[in-house]
Parts: C-alpha cells; sequence; structure tokens
C-alpha cells in the first residue's frame, strides 16, 4: 500500500501559499538560471522550482522525483545553495525520465489524504488539487474536492467555477443522460459570477485581486454561452433536465440577479450574432419548469418559454394565471404584449413590477406593419426584459418574432440594414429554434412584406417621418375656445366630438380619474345601449358623465341631451378640431384599442371625417368648448377637476372665478427651475452667468437682525436638473429636464429614468400630492433635483441614488419652500437629498475653504455649494459658488461616450 511520507501535507500547503503569493509562472530553465547567477534568493529559488516540479513530475509520472524534491528540498533552515539546487535539478529530471508509469493513482492517493485534513486547509490549497485532479482526468476525485471547497468557502467563486466545469464535462461525455449536466453548469457559473462580482466590489480597484476576479468573471461569461447552446439561459429547465436532479441541487435553481443578466447579455452582444446552425431547438412539448423557493418544488411555465435575446427578449404561450406572471417578474420580464384578441388577460394580474400591453391579433392571422412597429418602440422604451405572447406561442408570437429578428438579429441591437437578407431564411430559423412557428401563409407572406419594408426604409433613410403636434400660438397665455356660457361647476352632462384618434378617451379618462366623472364609451361597453344604460344611472344618481364616442352628426349629439333632461346650461359639448391625418397618426399608434387595430384606422378615420358636422349652440348645449391640441385638452381637464379630486365640488364653488381662473394658468404654465447666481466668482463663471456684484454679496449675507433667516449651505452636484410633477391629463408623475419633459428614450443619461420612478411612485405621490383639509394639492408642486446617472464633469463613485433632491416649488404661490419645510416631507420618504453642510462663520475665506472640500460622493474636490436663505416656510433667495476650473478643467462630458456614475445601493438607509 502507497504510503503518504509524513510532512508532505503540511509542504502541500506551503508550496500552494507560494503559488498563490507569488503568482510565478517561471519555467525550470528559468529558475536554473536564476539561481545560478543569484539573482534570487536560494529559499525562493527553491520554492519556485518545487513548484514546477511539482506539477511536471505528476504528469510525468515521476512520482520519486517529487518527493525527493520535497524532502531533500525543504530542510529545518529552509535554504539552499545555489550548488544544491543545481544538483536537485540534475536529479529530478533523471528521476523523472525513469519513472513514467505511477503517478495518477499515487497523486490520488495524496489527494484523498489532503481533503481528509480539516484543520488549516485553505482555499488555495484545494483549488490546487481541483485543478490537478481535472488535468489527470480523474473527474470524480476533482468533483468532491470542488464540493468541499464550495463548502467550506461559499464567498470564494472557484468552487463553483469548478463545479461548474466538472458539469460541462460530464454534459460533453454523456450525451444519454442525466439531462441536468448542463444546466447545473450553467448555474455553477452563475454562481461563481455572483461571487466574482460581490468579491470585486469589495476589493480596491488597483488590487491583484480584482484583477483575478475579472478573469475569473470573464471564463464563466463564456462558459455561460457556451452552456447556451445546450439549456435555456438562467435557472428554467425543461422537465427532462429537472427529471432526476439531485435535491441537493434544487437551491441551485434561483432567479440570477440583475447585474449578472446584464454582465450575460453584454457579453452575448460582444460575441455578435451566433452561428444559427448551434441554436438550441425547443420543442413546444418541451415545458420549461421553475424552481420555487416558497412552496420547495419545480412549477411549469406556460408552454414555449423560450428567450430570443437574453434579458431582453422572450416568448411563449398564454399566461393561465397570477402565479404564471409572479414567475415572470422573477425572471425579469417587465413587459408582457399580449396578442389574443379573443383573450386579453386580467387586469389584477399585473402591478407596478410588471406591465400588460394589448396588442390585439385574430388567431392565425398577421398583425399590421404599424402593430410591429408600435412593438418595437415597446421594446426599446423597456427597461427590463419584454415577453410576447400567443394563444400557443406559434403563430401570431412567432410572427412578431420574426420581425424582430430581421430588425434587431439576436443581440436586440437595430442595425443600419435588416440582420437577414431574405425573409425565408427568417422563417427558417425561427423554426428551427421553436418548431410550428409561423403558422399561415398569410403570417408568412406579412413577414415578407415586413423584410421588404425594412429594406425600403433603410435605403431611403430608415424612419417614419412623423406630424408634429398642435401647440397654441403662445403656449404661456391661451384661453379655451368657448361658444356659449361656459358654468364649469352647474356642468353635469360632457357629449364629445371628433373623429378616431383625436383624444376623446383621453380626456374622458383624466376627468374620470382626477375629477370622479362617469365614462361611457361604446368601445368599453359595446354597444350604443349600453353607453345610454351607463348615463341614464349616472345622472340618476347626480354623477357628472362623459359620452366618449365619436358622435359626429347633429342627430348623435342632441339625443344624449334629450335622453339626459338636464337643463341646458348643465350640458356641454366638447369638439376635438384636429386634422385627419394627425388623427389617422394616433390612431396607427395606439396599442390596445378595443376596436381599431393599429394600422388598420384609416377607413374608419376617414368615414367618420366625411360624416361629421361641426356643433352649434343650435342643438341646445349650453356651451362648446373647441380643443385643437393637447395642451388645450389639458387645460379643459384643469378647469373641470379644479384645485380638489371629487368630494370637494362645494368648496370649489365658493371660490372667487377670478382666483380659480388665475390658479389654473399658474398650473398649466412650464415651470423652469430658475438660473442661480453665482455669490462670489472663484474662476469658474463665463460670461453667460449671473454674477453678483458686491454690494449685492454683501446684501446677501448680511442679516437685519430683526428678520429670522434662515442660512443653509449645501453640496452642489453635477448632474442633469430634473423635476417631478402630475401631468393635468392624466394624473401620472412625469419629469422635466431645463424647457422639456424627458423619459427614458429621450436621452441615454436619462436611461433607468423611467424605472426610477416606477420604483419611487409613492414617494413622489407623497411629495406632489399631499392632503390638505381633505382636498388633494395635486398638481400644486414641483420636486427639483438633481440626475446623477451620467457622469458630466466629475465621477461619482458612491451614490446614495440615482437623484437627490433639492427643492419644491409651490406653483400657487410662486414660492420655494424653505428647507426645513423640505426636510420635513421628504423624512416621509426614501428619496435622498443633497447634503448640508455645517458652516460655523461667513467669510470669503471661508468659501474658498468650503469648495475645495472633499465631495460626499466621490474622493475629489466639491463641485461647488449652494447657498440658501429661508424665512419662515418659504425661500428668500439662493446663490451658488463654484471651484475654479470646474468645466474648463475638463472635457465637457456631451462630447464624450456616456458614461454611468457609481451608486451604492447597499450604503442606502433613508435621506441624506
Amino acid at each position: 500500500m502507497f504510503a503518504v511520507p509524513p510532512g508532505v501535507v503540511d509542504w502541500i500547503k506551503i508550496l500552494c501559499t507560494w503559488q498563490s503569493q507569488i503568482g510565478l509562472e517561471i519555467g525550470e530553465a528559468k529558475v536554473e538560471e536564476e539561481c545560478e547567477q543569484g539573482r534570487i534568493e536560494s529559499a525562493k529559488g527553491a520554492y519556485v522550482f518545487q513548484h514546477r516540479m511539482v506539477e511536471n513530475c505528476c504528469l510525468q509520472g515521476s512520482l520519486t522525483a517529487w518527493f525527493v524534491v520535497l524532502s531533500t528540498s525543504i530542510m529545518d533552515s529552509k535554504e539552499l545553495s545555489v550548488d544544491e539546487i543545481h544538483n536537485l535539478v540534475s536529479y529530478c529530471k533523471t528521476s523523472a525520465a525513469e519513472e513514467t508509469n505511477q503517478s495518477p493513482q499515487q497523486w490520488s492517493t495524496i489527494a484523498n489524504q489532503l481533503i481528509q485534513t480539516e484543520e488549516g486547509l485553505d482555499a488555495e490549497v484545494l483549488d490546487l488539487l481541483a485543478v490537478k485532479m481535472y488535468k489527470s482526468k480523474n473527474f470524480e476525485k476533482g468533483f468532491e474536492i470542488a464540493k468541499r471547497l464550495r463548502a467550506l468557502f461559499p464567498s470564494d467563486p472557484r468552487g463553483p467555477f469548478r463545479l461548474g466545469a466538472y458539469f460541462s464535462y460530464k454534459g460533453k461525455s454523456s450525451t444519454a443522460g442525466p439531462y441536468y449536466n448542463w444546466k447545473l453548469a450553467m448555474m455553477f457559473y452563475g454562481e461563481a459570477l455572483k461571487s466574482a462580482f460581490q468579491l470585486e466590489t469589495q476589493s480596491a480597484s488597483s488590487s491583484p485581486k480584482v484583477s483575478f476576479l475579472g478573469k475569473l468573471s470573464t471564463q464563466a461569461l463564456q462558459a455561460i454561452l457556451s452552456c447556451a447552446r445546450y439549456t435555456e439561459f438562467d435557472c428554467i429547465a425543461t422537465e427532462l433536465e429537472i427529471s432526476g436532479l439531485p435535491e441537493e441541487f434544487w437551491p441551485l435553481m434561483v432567479p440570477w440577479g440583475a447585474r449578472i443578466r446584464e454582465a450575460v447579455l453584454e457579453a452575448f452582444r460582444e460575441r455578435g450574432e451566433p452561428d444559427t446552425s448551434t441554436i438550441l431547438t425547443l420543442h413546444s412539448r418541451d415545458r420549461m419548469c421553475f424552481y420555487s423557493s416558497n412552496r420547495k418544488k419545480f412549477c411549469k411555465l406556460p408552454r414555449f418559454f423560450r428567450w430570443i435575446t437574453p434579458f431582453r427578449m422572450a416568448v411563449m404561450s398564454t399566461p393561465r394565471n397570477a402565479e404564471d406572471i409572479e414567475m415572470l417578474v422573477a425572471l425579469g420580464i417587465e413587459n408582457v404584449v399580449t396578442l389574443t384578441k379573443e383573450e386579453p388577460l386580467r387586469n389584477e394580474w399585473f402591478g407596478e413590477a410588471i406591465t400588460n400591453t394589448f396588442m390585439p391579433v385574430s388567431n392565425y392571422k398577421a398583425p399590421t406593419i404599424a402593430q410591429v412597429d408600435n412593438f418595437f418602440n415597446l421594446f426599446e422604451n423597456a427597461q427590463g426584459a419584454t415577453l410576447v405572447h400567443c394563444g400557443g406561442g406559434k403563430g401570431r408570437a412567432g410572427t412578431f418574432i420574426a420581425c424582430y429578428l430581421a430588425r434587431y438579429g439576436f443581440t436586440g441591437v437595430p442595425g443600419t440594414h435588416p440582420r437577414y437578407a431574405s425573409s425565408s431564411e427568417i422563417i427558417n430559423i425561427v423554426r428551427n429554434m421553436r418548431p410550428g412557428s409561423i403558422e399561415t401563409e398569410e403570417q408568412e407572406r406579412f413577414v415578407s412584406t415586413f423584410v421588404k419594408e425594412l429594406w425600403r426604409r433603410a435605403e431611403s433613410g430608415g424612419k417614419l417621418i412623423l406630424l408634429p403636434e398642435p401647440e397654441p400660438e403662445d403656449s404661456t397665455n391661451f384661453q379655451l375656445q368657448v361658444d356659449g356660457d361656459f358654468e364649469l361647476h352647474s356642468c353635469k352632462l360632457i357629449v364629445c366630438c371628433g373623429i378616431p384618434g383625436s383624444g376623446k378617451s383621453t380626456v374622458a379618462h383624466a376627468l374620470k380619474g382626477r375629477g370622479g366623472w362617469v365614462v361611457a364609451s361604446q368601445d368599453e361597453t359595446g354597444s350604443r345601449d349600453a353607453c345610454v344604460t351607463v348615463v341614464s344611472r349616472a345622472v340618476q344618481h347626480g354623477k357628472p358623465v362623459i359620452v366618449d364616442r365619436c358622435n359626429p352628426t347633429v342627430s348623435d349629439r342632441t339625443e344624449w341631451i334629450e335622453m339626459a333632461g338636464l337643463s341646458r346650461n348643465q350640458t356641454l359639448c366638447l369638439f376635438f378640431d384636429y386634422q385627419e391625418e394627425l388623427c389617422l397618426q394616433r390612431a396607427n399608434q395606439r396599442l390596445d384599442h378595443p376596436t381599431l387595430e393599429a394600422g388598420r384606422a384609416r377607413n374608419a378615420v376617414r368615414s367618420m371625417q366625411k360624416s361629421l358636422h361641426r356643433p352649434s349652440l343650435i342643438e341646445k348645449f349650453g356651451s362648446i368648448v373647441t380643443v385643437r391640441s393637447i395642451t388645450e385638452s389639458n387645460l379643459f381637464v384643469e378647469k373641470m377637476v379644479g384645485c380638489c379630486k371629487s368630494g370637494c365640488e362645494k368648496k370649489v364653488a365658493s371660490s372667487s372665478s377670478s382666483s380659480h381662473e388665475q390658479r389654473d394658468e399658474k398650473l398649466a404654465k412650464f415651470h423652469k427651475f430658475p438660473r442661480t447666481r453665482h455669490l462670489m466668482n472663484f474662476g469658474s463663471a463665463t460670461r453667460d452667468d449671473l454674477v453678483m456684484t458686491s454690494d449685492e454679496t454683501n446684501a446677501f449675507l448680511r442679516s437685519d437682525g430683526v428678520n429670522p433667516v434662515m442660512v443653509t449651505f449645501e453640496e452642489k452636484v453635477d448632474g442633469a436638473n430634473l423635476g417631478f410633477s402630475i401631468d393635468p391629463d392624466t394624473g401620472q408623475i412625469r419629469a422635466q429636464n431645463r424647457s422639456h419633459f424627458v423619459t427614458s428614450k429621450s436621452h441615454q443619461q436619462f436611461k433607468k429614468l423611467d424605472m426610477w420612478m416606477a420604483n419611487h411612485r409613492e414617494d413622489l405621490l407623497t411629495v406632489l400630492a399631499p392632503s390638505e383639509g381633505g382636498c388633494s394639492t395635486s398638481g400644486r408642486s414641483i420636486l427639483f433635483g438633481e440626475w446623477l446617472q451620467a457622469t458630466h464633469s466629475i465621477r461619482y463613485t458612491h451614490l446614495p441614488d440615482y437623484f437627490l433632491a433639492f427643492d419644491i416649488y409651490d406653483v400657487v404661490e410662486d414660492k420655494f419652500w424653505s428647507r426645513e419645510r423640505f426636510d420635513k416631507i421628504m423624512k416621509q420618504t426614501s428619496i435622498h437629498s443633497v447634503p448640508r453642510i455645517s458652516v460655523d462663520e461667513i467669510s470669503e475665506d471661508m468659501f474658498q475653504q468650503l469648495v475645495d472640500r472633499t465631495s460626499s460622493f466621490y474622493d475629489g474636490p466639491l463641485e461647488g455649494i449652494y447657498i440658501r436663505r429661508d424665512l419662515g416656510p418659504f425661500l428668500l433667495d439662493r446663490a451658488k459658488v463654484v471651484r475654479k476650473n470646474f468645466i474648463t478643467g475638463n472635457t465637457h462630458w456631451t462630447k464624450q461616450m456616456v458614461t454611468d456614475n457609481v451608486v451604492r445601493w447597499d450604503s442606502q438607509d433613508g435621506n441624506s
């Protein structure tokens, strides 16, 4: 029986430690040369040489030589002379040449003894042993060692990485099963990636450890992409894959986090379009399963789930229940596009984490080009993944996916030209991935038509030119066109008049959401008789009602007046006076209209336009209001809603009409954040900046000793000015940047804005729509702050969030809140604010010292400081001081590629 000499285990640990610390890759000849010329000390030379000889001797089968290295070279003094090392090299080479038939079994015996050693066994030793086992083809022993490494050092990425390598080997070598090898390989590589990312975040950016972790992460990502040729991305697995899956590995089957998904998608895109002959084929019978950690079992996803672009575009059959939607959320799906005209999904299944877009297409039919264009807009504007489904996930959904591949390819990145030359090539690819897809000749013809349309657009410049939305000539000072007596608070019936796409439903639902109006919509109820019932019940119960129909003729409109039986001053006709082409454009962009599919509205619009008769007061309306722009529609809603939601009408009615109109005008205006003057110029102000004179500076800093003015100093941060307010039309939260409204698609620096707003919706409502005296003050406030996703001139490395608030503007009072009042309401939210700076004494030297201070958000100087003077609940004035050469010392950020600042999510603990 082969025995391991005493002390070998200890010395293997020493060798492994040296290997990890030195990281040397010096060959035998180099070691000899270095030792002979005395350029390295003998002990280090011996250790380095031992490391090389251990590897070489084991591979060549010379265990004797290996023992000689250990027992002869390592003496109590741990020192060897140059002559001794030279003689040792010669002896070991001779021994290695003589013995060629022993190593694998004997090395395995040493490994057995090592892995049974409990005390002092470190990760480096186990990792080296696992690698040696794999190299010597002893995969089962390597697997046991890797499991030991993962169990003893759960935060070390090498354990799961070696296990991933083991299951990859098993997958390659055994095509007959078990079938879970590739899935386990992918999940272990994902676990290694997660651990590597966590350790990388905790380590200094310049440390050798970060370099090693970066290499391991790269290898893990490439290994995941290789596994994807045999199994689906992330934790979902087929029924065949989970059959026989040992229960000890079930907890491994959990969804990846956002960072892993982003890294996999980036690596997938960097690799470029895949070889379509190697793409995994999955049949509709290959049901995907998802492990529920709560229920401790695998649950089946709807049939035919498949990632087309990992974590950006997916496809499947119809979801069956709310549990299916919950599984989609866990997989990172944020928008579900429903094509089943015959079976819309239930609204209660969805919430803030995931939305549903209804884009109805009849079974076995093809969509319209406008519907596919709208689908692409949804995809491009989405922060997370989009999933499209039809009944079985084959015909209608397959058609959309074929069009998607033509436009974006598998990487999900649009090209200047279609990704594939012909529709037949695309259809074959889709059917190879998902047999049975694109079920009818009509759907095949549509794919062909759409590919030709993409080529036509590419050759003509690529983009569809849209008609601009009309606006009043003077958007800051306009009035609604009103015929008759517009008695605001006596109105109980509004009859809409306008062709499809003119905005009737938008206004109706804005009044319903904000003013408590009842909506009678034939599109929603399905018939005119049902609308009559809605109007009758509303009138009987004394509720205001709006008739959301086209009502193009005089008889259409007068029937509603006669049926309601209201007095003349209680009725109003709202006339939407728009161009036919603009309404057609709008109708074709609507995603989920219950009766008019996108792309098929032309006949309805033109027919309704021909029959349209302009309303007049002869029809017994108390007044007729004409709107020709979204701005005018918004103002009409504001006037009807007033300053309160439903239930506050009496309070509104009692206020004076003049003050009410003044308030409406204020709410309708666009309120930019005002320019801030420089208190003093240290060299950063430009000729366009506002700079105080010395007298103004002295007056700003001086207190009269009577009025209790509060002076507050704040850090000025370098980002994009952003204001949040409530849209008076829809009641939704909107964001403005300087003089225009923005969304995630406005610019790369706002890419994460929509997601941030969704995550902080309740916080924003707390600030923007507080309740005072039982009435909502919605629309009265604007929350201003700095949006810091993109690096401008300063690269922030530890921000608490992408947005830092610094001011609240009261639209009605036309004043900003004091910092004390601002802090009080912000403490009720999780939104972070710019930090205050404590100051003992105010002087010019003090300002210079302040701007030289280190920022709270990176290891460098502040951009500058804000100084605010508050009196009571409002701001009196503000000024700023910016450090010298702030912009001139850097290339302006708009001339560079957009780089994101770093947010330390784990540092969030409330307000700053």
